[in-house]
């Protein structure tokens, strides 16, 4: 009788943990940060480029700015490693293919490429 318990104890605790894994995938695939890698345009002229290590580029026209970037709080703080740029913090939203930027400055629609 013990080792059945203990069988159905073990097989509990396995699906448990199955399905704490696949929530915590689940989490990371569809996290702001996965959304928000990648390449987004506005109009082919201005650009952002995201990277996994918080890293990015701003490409406007033939110009490039190297940056970091946070998200924090459904916020997206920019901080340009040029000191001559100026560092930005956006509200953020997604919808499909889209990122819109929102700050005292305006909205601005960028997409997926």
């Amino acid at each position: 009788m013990k080792k059945k318990r203990k069988f159905k104890l073990k097989k509990i605790a396995i699906i448990i943990c199955f399905f704490v894994i696949i929530i915590l995938v689940i989490k990371v695939v569809f996290s702001d940060k996965a959304k928000l890698v990648g390449t987004w345009t506005s109009d082919n002229i201005t650009i952002y480029e995201f990277y996994k290590n918080n890293t990015g580029k701003l490409i406007v026209s033939l110009n490039e700015y190297d940056f970091n970037y946070k998200l924090k709080d459904k916020y997206l703080y920019i901080d340009f490693e040029n000191d001559k740029s100026e560092d930005s913090k956006y509200s953020y939203l997604f919808k499909k293919n889209k990122l819109i930027l929102m700050n005292e400055k305006g909205t601005f629609t960028f997409t997926k490429k």
